[in-house]
């Protein structure tokens, strides 16, 4: 299989890919009214309301790729060490592990253990790839469904900047802004529900890179304390590329102990992505 085609499955699956649950019934969330508010009271209702963790363990993730020139359908399980590093297992229909992919502060890391080769590429050289300026922090936040801003800009810290929409049941909040480490214009849109002060869906156009993509996220449900979305929606587009996602998961387990490691086999070939 081509190695340009694992990782860009792979960040496909990071960058769209949420799921989570916990071992509790599941029960259908009504969010209620919304309540105006300034834009400084939401981005601070926005910190209140994110997920609060320090190991999510994110069992039996369905995911269902689809791109110009093939699909992709497989399973997965994901253990996120929050601020620390993400650690996927891709597993296949017959239920042995094809690849393993670790995301930390440093860049991707690949074991395929089909062909006993260990890969290693940089978020820059992601970057280069897909034109997308993604990093350690925002694939997180899009896996545990807290809000992020594409190019490197924290939300929490934008206070009154971008624009904030009362419209209807949702709040609507744009920003125009230039990606920290290519200077490259983007704009965004969030769709932010009430109650839970979590993203619905969020939008990114990169008017002079041609790329567009687009993540919702559905079925919001409660688990125990927890409230997470049991279903997600994407499609993107760079130039004339496509691709659209289907996800949907099983279980996620908080703070629960499970183990999943990461080691390189002595005899794995070393390759630069």
């Amino acid at each position: 299989m081509n190695f340009r085609f694992i990782i860009y499955i792979s960040f496909i699956w990071l960058l769209m890919c949420f799921a989570s649950s916990c071992k509790t019934v599941k029960r259908a969330v009504s969010f209620g009214e919304r309540q105006d508010l300034s834009l400084s009271e939401l981005v601070d209702s926005v910190k209140d309301g994110s997920v609060v963790f320090d190991e999510l363990y994110l069992k039996r993730v369905f995911v269902d790729i689809k791109t110009d020139e093939r699909s992709l359908a497989g399973r997965a399980n994901i253990l996120i060490k929050k601020d620390s590093v993400i650690i996927i297992s891709v597993i296949p229909i017959m239920g042995i592990e094809l690849y393993r992919i670790k995301l930390d502060k440093e860049g991707v890391h690949i074991l395929d253990r089909l062909n006993k080769k260990y890969l290693f590429g940089t978020y820059d050289r992601a970057g280069s790839i897909f034109l997308l300026d993604l990093g350690y922090n925002e694939i997180e936040s899009v896996l545990v469904n807290n809000i992020f801003l594409a190019g490197g800009i924290d939300f929490y810290e934008l206070g009154n900047r971008g624009r904030l929409s009362n419209g209807d049941s949702l709040f609507h909040y744009s920003f125009t802004g230039k990606s920290v480490s290519r200077g490259t214009s983007f704009f965004q849109r969030i769709e932010i529900q009430p109650l839970t002060y979590r993203p619905v869906m969020t939008i990114v156009n990169f008017p002079d890179l041609n790329i567009d993509f687009k993540v919702e996220y559905s079925d919001f449900s409660k688990y125990g304390d927890h409230i997470f979305p049991r279903s997600i929606k994407a499609f993107g587009r760079r130039s004339t590329d496509i691709f659209k996602l289907e996800l949907s998961y099983s279980t996620v387990e908080f703070n629960s102990g499970n183990s999943v490691t990461f080691s390189i086999p002595a005899n794995y070939v070393r390759e630069t992505l």
